[in-house]
């Protein structure tokens, strides 16, 4: 049984994004056994980010002891495909959806999804989805886990673009034979390490730890790292 985690930014039960989803992972269950757990800012306790940075200087957060983000971390960590969506905003994500990427600002220098795929969803009554999508494909880049699909639904006609199916059948290919890289994520731990490479006089800096303990700095690629 493969592991599936999804978090959308919304604040309300019925969801154009959260259909749509749960739809195509429909259309995935009918060609491979998997177990979907749900998450949205409405059924979870996600504290407002501080802004103090203590993230990215120790791996750690204050409010994680205060709300439920150790539980949804600990969720997409041990998930084999983690999905995000969410409803357009002024040609931006939701506001729910930016707080609990910022909450998870670190993983975007550790690649903490590495080894699994994605999926992003945008919904909009009329445009903007395309915007929306590209910046959440740049976030899973960050966090080390390649998009195999996307979908950009328009509310307001029907909550099918018309893909599902095939939405659906990237999703079982990549369960069965994993993507883990992709050109955007090479790049992305190219320009990265040369950054953590200049930081190895900081004996206590824990993201170069991190690099070192998990030898990151040992090949030349992401995807030699992931193999």
């Amino acid at each position: 049984m493969k592991k599936i985690v999804v978090f959308v930014g919304v604040d309300k039960s019925e969801s154009s994004t959260l259909h749509y989803i749960r739809e195509v992972l429909k259309e995935v269950n009918k060609k491979v056994e998997i177990d979907v757990s749900y998450y949205t800012q409405k059924s979870l306790k996600l504290e407002l980010c501080k802004g103090c940075c203590q993230c990215f200087y120790t791996h750690k957060c204050n409010l994680d002891q205060i709300d439920h983000m150790d539980l949804l971390k600990k969720e997409m960590l041990e998930a084999d495909f983690v999905i995000l969506g969410s409803p357009v905003y002024l040609h931006n994500v939701s506001g729910s959806m930016k707080n609990f990427i910022d909450r998870l600002s670190y993983w975007s220098h550790i690649f903490a999804l590495r080894g699994k795929n994605g999926m992003v969803v945008s919904s909009a009554d009329s445009n903007g989805g395309r915007l929306v999508v590209d910046y959440l494909e740049r976030v899973m880049a960050f966090f080390g886990c390649p998009v195999v699909a996307s979908a950009n639904i328009f509310s307001v006609y029907n909550y099918d673009d018309g893909l599902i199916e095939e939405h659906a059948e990237k999703i079982v290919d990549s369960l069965k034979c994993p993507i883990k890289s992709n050109k955007i994520i090479d790049a992305i731990y190219i320009t990265l390490k040369k950054i953590m490479e200049c930081r190895a006089e900081r004996e206590n800096d824990v993201e170069y730890q991190y690099w070192k303990k998990n030898h990151f700095f040992d090949v030349g690629s992401f995807e030699t790292l992931i193999k």
